[in-house]
């Protein structure tokens, strides 16, 4: 157990108000998993928030670094400075799997997986599979395999599979067509005889090609993040969002994976680099340690309950952490006295002194940051990119998330990394 008991109200309040008098529990306080310093920020943080079940954590354990607030220039820099910093911690005693870094959603550890992965340092994701495992990744990324590899069987399948009234006979029927000719996808795109088929399976042949045919072109072929746009524009995008009950953050991976593709000057190039993200070499062990040692990347949401000696918090700029989107969502309800609340902003309830108030979203993400810095035990990185690349591949400056800015001074250190 992390924390001890003391018998005091429950009732949620605006900052600085008093307790209902008619409702009590115990609240915990006594925390005995993180230094005072992780403490300190902590308190400090969750201290924004007018609605809660205000407390103040008081650490047993002894005192520890202040944490790290870490500029970095851009995301590829954050991967770049927690696999150094993970291998210092190792070579300074610390288990791999008393390591986590943590992030608001699954897509912002596609840097981070592929920089571990070069680096040979092992890691499980507790947030899903890995980036590159992930059904609609290895959808849209086998459009790609076929306008480099025109007899990539597997691919060609794959994407057929997609298209309404195309099955698993159907795939192989048209691949047995076209794959007799010198160059498959010429074949296709010039109209090869295919199978006799319902309107159907025509129109969805149809549909393939009019993807196919810009995505092959040689000016496609040398930006493959425009390639990845036009595949989900040109119809993954709606079939993302007809599939998965998730289908916005699939579309958030994939907008992730074409600001990835950024970097490499042609598809060629870009598959060959992620093609060493595979699960063999994510969990190649050899270099840094024993096979069961593994750093753990965790969504905030999947971390609650859990704990590690060394925790970094990443991708810390507003829109990501807190999520934009998120902002503009209600973060709960929760019963406040009457008279601590304005008119406008709750509802009286009938035969009580309370009133319901809506939590705005802010809040909400700040609780889960307040989740995310409580993780650790020892060692607290706070890590945001200055830089990040909009839809058109230009520089733009991002803000420190607010959950940053507004931290006094004296509870963290600030370090920058990467060019001055």
């Amino acid at each position: 157990m992390n924390e001890a008991c003391s018998k005091t109200s429950s009732t949620p309040t605006t900052a600085g108000s008093g307790p209902s008098p008619r409702t009590a529990i115990y609240k915990l306080e006594t925390n005995y998993r993180s230094t005072p310093q992780i403490l300190q920020l902590a308190n400090q943080t969750i201290s924004h928030n007018r609605f809660q079940f205000q407390k103040e954590l008081r650490a047993v354990r002894g005192s520890g670094p202040d944490p790290a607030v870490v500029g970095v220039d851009d995301v590829f820099e954050q991967a770049s400075f927690i696999a150094q910093r993970i291998l210092e911690l190792r070579d300074e005693g610390e288990h791999l799997d008393d390591i986590a870094v943590l992030y608001r959603s699954h897509y912002q550890s596609l840097e981070l997986q592929m920089e571990l992965t070069r680096r040979l340092i092992p890691y499980e994701i507790r947030s899903g599979v890995r980036f590159f495992e992930q059904a609609h990744i290895k959808d849209v990324i086998a459009y790609l395999k076929i306008i480099t590899n025109y007899r990539d069987e597997l691919s060609w399948k794959r994407v057929l599979k997609l298209y309404p009234k195309i099955g698993e006979k159907t795939a192989a029927d048209v691949w047995s067509r076209i794959s007799q000719s010198r160059d498959p996808l010429d074949a296709f795109l010039s109209g090869a005889p295919l199978p006799s088929a319902a309107r159907g399976v025509t129109a969805s042949l149809t549909s393939f090609a009019s993807v196919l045919r810009p995505l092959s072109t040689e000016s496609m072929k040398k930006n493959p993040s425009e390639c990845i746009r036009l595949v989900v524009e040109k119809g993954y995008a709606d079939y993302a969002r007809s599939k998965f009950a998730n289908a916005q953050a699939r579309l958030d991976d994939l907008e992730q994976l074409s600001q990835y593709a950024l970097r490499y000057e042609d598809v060629n190039t870009f598959l060959e680099e992620i093609a060493l993200a595979n699960p063999i070499a994510g969990e190649d062990v050899a270099v840094v340690g024993p096979e069961d040692e593994k750093v753990v990347l965790s969504s905030v949401h999947q971390a609650k309950g859990l704990e590690w000696r060394s925790v970094f918090v990443i991708w810390l700029a507003d829109g990501r952490f807190p999520s934009q989107r998120a902002l503009r969502v209600p973060g709960g309800i929760v019963r406040v006295p009457d008279q601590k609340v304005p008119e406008e902003m709750a509802v009286m309830l009938r035969d009580t002194l309370e009133k319901e108030i809506v939590i705005p979203g802010e809040e909400e993400e700040r609780r889960l940051f307040y989740v995310a810095v409580t993780r650790a035990k020892q060692e607290l990185y706070l890590v945001f990119p200055v830089m990040a690349r909009d839809r058109g591949g230009m520089d733009v400056l991002m803000e420190p998330s607010r959950f940053i800015r507004e931290l006094p001074g004296d509870v963290y250190e600030k370090w920058v990394i990467g060019s001055e």
